[in-house]
């Protein structure tokens, strides 16, 4: 396997540079922030921890008659999904060029990534039917379509990706991924072409950008060619869906569309709530994009009851949604270890209640109701302390929030293996999401593995949560730090909806188990 080439790589960090130099040198620093770093500076950083929230503060701070307001203003206008503004804005500025020219650059790299599809790839999947099928000689072979992988990036969904795609090939399909166009080069890391994550092929696509739909949707039909693939299968998000839709229509193909989640309702969550970003025109054109690749897909696989009603709501017939909810591996089922010693090996004090939170450290994922939460039950006397474990762009504003008395510890980013660890090491798993249009539709992994693991869960009152933990953990009204506090003061009492939780898993939630769905599919897109 032979690595990327070395002029490939400075290409992709060229490009990177020059759209994204304030976040490259927060990597650089590791995201430390200088208090006495001019006005100019810190939004600056504020747009790259794509912080929406402060670098709006900061610029109220910003003097009208101060010579680079009009670019600092360009650049927070982009970071709130108003592109033409912004682009305009950028045009007039006077001072601060090279801020303008970036924010001008990106605002055209969106309106690449986020222009409608050709019209000829959109016709209706009952208009067509596919060119080939399947050998019989052989097994059905799928290539999987996605943005991000293993092992550079690890969240819930390159953990999917991996975990279907081996269920996949146990079960006989021959499953192989390829990634985003210039994925990981663009984001700094060296790979070989095609690497193999425990028995799991991943194609990779020399380029510096990866927006480029039909560049983009070349190299898959090349490699699908290439890889004599019977279907495509892209997960989210719709330039994956885009890409991998062309490709298909050009080799006859069936195609199929995973939708992960709502990215268009994530990305609102940080960026001026529902009712403002719903408003704007990066959102607008995110949903409209999102929807096309449902509507022209042969079929769609979504996680949930709550997001196939979504997909359905968008006008995709509810014959061709199917659903494959998150699932865990074996290694999730094995025996429950003793609390108190794990708890002793993962550095707690034995005898304290410790609850916590394994996630993304997202905005959405209302993290400080979880440390307010820990404040309100230690205040009245509860022995209680709280493990952070992951990391992610609120990472900044959470640790600020964390209490000095170390009741609350922030642990980095951990391995799966680790993760497991630090579940038997809680006595409770928190789960505190924010009331959210994306959280109340779209299910997380964390919850299906803290059962897993016999851990009480104790969720925000969502739907999505409802649905994703089977209802076997105790609900909380979302943002409602003194109800959660008092939930956590009657931890023991509630541990029997972690051992229901646990047997439900297993009758329910294997990947093996949840991943038949995928051939039950496949079987009816592509006519076999």
């Amino acid at each position: 396997m032979r690595l990327l080439s070395l002029p490939w790589l400075l290409a992709a960090g060229g490009a990177r540079a020059l759209t994204e130099p304030d976040r490259i040198r927060l990597l650089w620093v590791g995201g430390a922030r200088d208090p006495h770093e001019p006005l100019a500076g810190r939004i600056d950083e504020a747009v790259a921890r794509d912080d929406l929230a402060e670098a709006e503060r900061l610029l109220s701070e910003v003097p009208s008659d101060d010579p680079e307001r009009p670019s600092l203003e360009s650049s927070v206008h982009l970071l709130a999904g108003e592109i033409s503004l912004a682009e305009q804005v950028a045009l007039g500025a006077s001072a601060g060029r090279a801020r303008a020219r970036r924010v001008i650059r990106r605002a055209r790299s969106w309106r690449d990534e986020l222009g409608s599809a050709p019209p000829r790839v959109l016709a209706a999947p009952g208009d067509r039917r596919p060119l080939r099928t399947p050998r019989d000689s052989r097994p059905l072979r799928v290539l999987h379509v996605v943005k991000t992988s293993l092992p550079q990036v690890q969240a819930g969904y390159t953990l999917r990706t991996q975990a279907i795609v081996s269920a996949q090939r146990a079960q006989g399909i021959d499953a192989q991924v390829v990634t985003r166009l210039g994925f990981p080069v663009a984001q700094g890391a060296l790979a070989s072409r095609c690497e193999m994550v425990d028995g799991v092929a991943y194609h990779r696509l020399l380029s510096a950008r990866g927006s480029d739909v039909e560049r983009y949707a070349t190299r898959v039909a090349e490699l699908a060619q290439r890889l004599d693939a019977d279907l495509l299968h892209a997960a989210t998000d719709h330039v994956n869906g885009h890409a991998a839709l062309i490709a298909a229509r050009r080799l006859g193909l069936p195609f199929t569309y995973e939708v992960r989640g709502f990215l268009e309702d994530s990305w609102a969550s940080r960026h001026g709530g529902d009712e403002r970003a719903a408003a704007t025109e990066r959102y607008r054109a995110a949903r409209e994009r999102e929807t096309e690749v449902m509507l022209a897909a042969d079929a769609v696989i979504t996680l949930s009851t709550t997001m196939a009603d979504e997909i359905v709501a968008r006008g995709v017939a509810r014959d061709r949604v199917w659903l494959v909810p998150n699932g865990v591996d074996e290694a999730y089922l094995d025996p429950v270890r003793d609390g108190q010693q794990i708890k002793a090996r993962m550095g707690l004090e034995p005898d304290r209640l410790w609850v916590g939170a394994v996630t993304s450290i997202h905005h959405l994922e209302g993290l400080p109701t979880l440390v307010e939460a820990v404040r309100l039950a230690r205040a009245d006397g509860l022995d209680v302390g709280a493990v952070i474990v992951g990391d992610g762009p609120a990472r900044a504003d959470l640790l600020r929030r964390l209490p000095a008395d170390g009741s609350v510890r922030w642990i980095g980013r951990v391995a799966p293996g680790q993760a497991r660890d630090w579940y038997d090491a809680l006595d409770a798993v928190i789960v505190p999401r924010i009331d959210a249009r994306v959280t109340r539709l779209v299910t997380p992994l964390k919850p299906v593995e803290a059962l897993a693991r016999a851990r009480l869960v104790i969720a925000s009152d969502l739907p999505a949560l409802r649905e994703a933990t089977g209802g076997h953990a105790r609900f909380v009204a979302p943002d409602e730090a003194p109800a959660l506090a008092v939930e956590l003061a009657m931890v023991d009492e509630h541990r029997g909806h972690a051992t229901a939780g646990r047997t439900w898993v297993e009758q329910e939630r294997r990947w093996r188990q949840v991943c038949s769905a995928y051939s039950a599919a496949y079987a009816v897109t592509a006519h076999l």
